[in-house]
């Protein structure tokens, strides 16, 4: 059957259809041309908004970031996002291969991954920081959030098993650095900073993702609890950066 013979036998069939018959099938013939927008997003449903005092919003993250990251950010004109997580988190490490292809996505975005300082969560944000003052954080990173998670070894507590991980990993030289760095006064500063953060930014679970918007001193907070889910997530931050 030819083309024009097609087209002749499709118009017959249409035209004998009830009309609602005719509307679904043109809904069949559009289905794949058609744009699914997402649901608007309700405040204080999938995500929050925290306000801060005057100058607050920005002194706090010159001390979270440091000055030059930060400047370079606005300079850039990059939408700020800090995402709070801690190394013993599953949903954290769940989650970082979505983050990871969000910020590789998204080059208007800077996307900040800061540690929590909850009470019992300390020693992951001191290891964050030892291997972050020892620009070994990009290069562990990873592999930190492997050792808890898939071999189930808990290397932020037990300092044998830390130092094993960085010898093995690394050397015995890196391994006793980190353990140096761990309790130097440098690690202890960033500390009390991330507890003045999570306060001003009212962080109570982790994985949190925390939209800066600078005209209007607040930030939209969110994550998987609210959003319904780790892509879910994702989705709803591109939908507020938009909004």
């Amino acid at each position: 059957m030819n083309n024009k013979r097609k087209l002749i036998l499709s118009s017959l069939i249409l035209s004998t259809l009830p009309i609602s018959n005719f509307s679904f099938a043109q809904s069949v013939i559009t289905k794949d041309t058609k744009v699914t927008q997402q649901k608007s997003l309700t405040e204080g449903k999938e995500y929050v908004v925290v306000k801060f005092e005057q100058s607050k919003q920005m002194e706090i993250l010159k001390e979270m970031m440091g000055e030059k990251e930060l400047q370079e950010a606005l300079n850039k004109k990059q939408d700020i996002i800090i995402e709070f997580f801690w190394y013993g988190c599953p949903h954290c490490f769940t989650m970082e291969k979505s983050v990871k292809e969000f910020k590789d996505k998204n080059k208007n975005v800077k996307l900040v991954q800061y540690p929590v300082s909850f009470p019992r969560w300390i020693s992951g944000t001191e290891l964050f920081f030892a291997m972050k003052n020892l620009n070994l954080l990009e290069k562990y990173h990873d592999s930190v959030f492997n050792i808890i998670h898939v071999n189930g070894i808990n290397i932020l507590d037990n300092q044998i098993a830390r130092k094993s991980f960085f010898e093995r990993n690394a050397n015995i030289m890196i391994a006793d650095q980190i353990e140096k760095e761990l309790k130097s006064d440098r690690v202890k500063k960033q500390v009390e900073i991330s507890k003045k953060a999570i306060e001003l930014f009212q962080v109570k679970s982790t994985p949190l993702f925390s939209i800066q918007d600078f005209n209007k001193n607040t930030a939209k907070a969110l994550g998987p609890g609210s959003s319904g889910g780790y892509q879910q997530t994702i989705d709803n931050i591109n939908y507020l950066l938009k909004k």
